[in-house]
């Protein structure tokens, strides 16, 4: 998350995805960075790929068409609760 746009995204290491999110954007020359707002563990591989899949559907009119898994005009917390409300108890 940062303050213009949500990234909804696997990983099974969040915080190495970010630094590499963070690398290629350039934060030092674009004043842009990327920060880590949530993380919400899932059984495996195929459950984190269909809730992913299950929130990107239901913000669809947000996404962006350049990258499809960046959500503008969002709120963060209702994102979360997506994410919550589609894995269900999966841990």
């Amino acid at each position: 998350s940062n303050k213009k746009a949500v990234k909804v995204g696997m990983s099974h290491e969040p915080k190495a995805r970010l630094k590499h999110y963070n690398h290629t954007i350039m934060p030092e020359i674009t004043g842009l960075s990327w920060k880590l707002a949530f993380t919400h563990p899932v059984r495996d591989a195929e459950t984190a790929q269909e809730v992913e899949q299950a929130v990107l559907r239901s913000f669809a009119k947000h996404q962006l068409r350049s990258n499809g898994e960046i959500l503008q005009e969002v709120e963060v917390m209702k994102v979360q609760l997506a994410i919550i409300s589609a894995s269900g108890s999966t841990v």
